[in-house]
């Protein structure tokens, strides 16, 4: 019984090492505890909601963020995770899946700062998204060591619309 008991307890060990990356720097980019880690930022006039369902590729959980009203400026609405770090010079790979409807340009994905001024770290990608699910990766070069960063999914509330995300992903390349 005691053998059984270690095994089991083994390869629930070895299976989480296999399927996180050691150097993910996200929690919950799969979405599987829904919001857990992450926040829609929102400033007034905009406003957004979210909803979890098993809509991404291969029924994977996936955020729906609705832009209800949009802001005067982009924005205004926008997905954000905090509380990592990120060092000078070192680039991180951001992956993720994503898609609009109707059609969204100006989204941009960014590294930056979660507190103070708000300072952006990291070169911004600026992406169109389309409606249908497509995969993205984008490498993000860091202007600055930071102790307290933040990934920002940006632009989000220029018009009304949906946004899905699904299999979120940031990684400190080697």
């Amino acid at each position: 019984m005691k053998l059984h008991t270690l095994l089991a307890a083994a390869t629930a060990l070895l299976t989480t090492a296999l399927t996180t990356h050691a150097g993910e720097l996200l929690k919950n980019g799969d979405f599987s505890n829904q919001m857990e880690g992450w926040w829609l930022e929102q400033h007034s006039p905009a406003l957004g909601t979210t909803t979890f369902e098993t809509k991404g590729p291969d029924d994977q959980p996936a955020v729906e963020i609705e832009v209800v009203e949009p802001g005067e400026k982009g924005w205004q609405i926008q997905l954000v995770q905090k509380g990592f770090a990120v060092k000078k010079d070192k680039a991180y790979t951001v992956k993720f899946l994503a898609k609009a409807e109707p059609e969204l340009y100006g989204f941009f994905v960014a590294l930056a700062q979660a507190s103070k001024e708000y300072k952006t770290l990291a070169n911004k990608a600026e992406i169109l998204l389309s409606p249908s699910w497509k995969e993205y990766e984008f490498d993000l070069v860091a202007t600055e060591d930071e102790s307290d960063a933040r990934l920002i999914f940006g632009n989000l509330g220029q018009k009304p619309g949906k946004i899905w995300f699904a299999s979120v992903s940031l990684i400190e390349q080697e």
